[in-house]
């Protein structure tokens, strides 16, 4: 599957935006994505890593990304010391490459789940 394809595939899970806001000038800006999936990443990828029997560093060497990437992806959302939130944004070609080492889509790792 080529990476446009895997892209369509992705874009298909994506739920349509459900709000918008109008700003004073008559321009429609979308509202941000669901934070579910940011918050949906970290849980997917640990439970279907495990699922593998793999540790980040092994994921992470069959993605050919590194480790703090795989690391970065997994670790919840966040205040850091500074007050600045943190959450995961992997970019997509790190999330096509993972999904591909796991053998999922990549709506296997930002989609909520029911457990």
């Amino acid at each position: 599957m080529s990476w446009l394809d895997t892209w369509r595939a992705f874009i298909g899970t994506v739920p349509p935006v459900q709000d918008t806001q109008t700003q004073g000038d008559g321009m429609i800006v979308l509202a941000p994505r669901p934070a579910q999936f940011a918050s949906a990443l970290p849980r997917n990828l640990k439970r279907l890593r495990e699922a593998k029997g793999w540790g980040p560093t092994q994921l992470a060497a069959r993605a050919k990304v590194s480790a703090s990437t795989v690391r970065g992806m997994e670790t919840p959302e966040y205040y850091d010391k500074s007050g600045k939130w943190n959450s995961p944004n992997p970019t997509l070609t790190s999330l096509l490459a993972v999904a591909e080492a796991l053998e999922v889509g990549i709506g296997e790792l930002v989609e909520e789940r029911e457990l």
